[in-house]
């Protein structure tokens, strides 16, 4: 069984980098930051991209379930809980609520 923890899980870029790559690169960070292989994960360009970049789907398992989104870090005085190493304006994955699933292979 493996477990995806709620959380904010950093890919340590920045909005700029994530503008200039394609989705392929973006998919494949997004699943590196989660330490999933690229195939159990599905970026998806949402309607309201002003507020997120993206939505984060895991795909494995046999299932498809949104697990979380892409943003960047905004500091605004709340942010009491973010690892120390994040930076403002720095794209992460937050992972709304934790996750099971077995990985195949597992």
């Amino acid at each position: 069984m493996t477990t995806i923890e709620r959380g904010r899980y950093p890919i340590h870029s920045s909005l700029e980098w994530w503008n200039e790559v394609n989705d392929f690169v973006r998919r494949r960070e997004v699943a590196a930051a989660l330490d999933l292989p690229a195939e159990a994960v599905e970026i998806v360009f949402d309607s309201d991209e002003e507020a997120d970049l993206a939505s984060v789907w895991l795909v494995a398992d046999g299932r498809e379930q949104v697990i979380g989104h892409v943003t960047t870090i905004e500091t605004d005085g709340s942010d009491g809980d973010y690892l120390p190493e994040l930076r403002q304006g720095m794209i992460v994955v937050e992972v709304l609520d934790g996750v099971e699933f077995e990985r195949r292979g597992s």
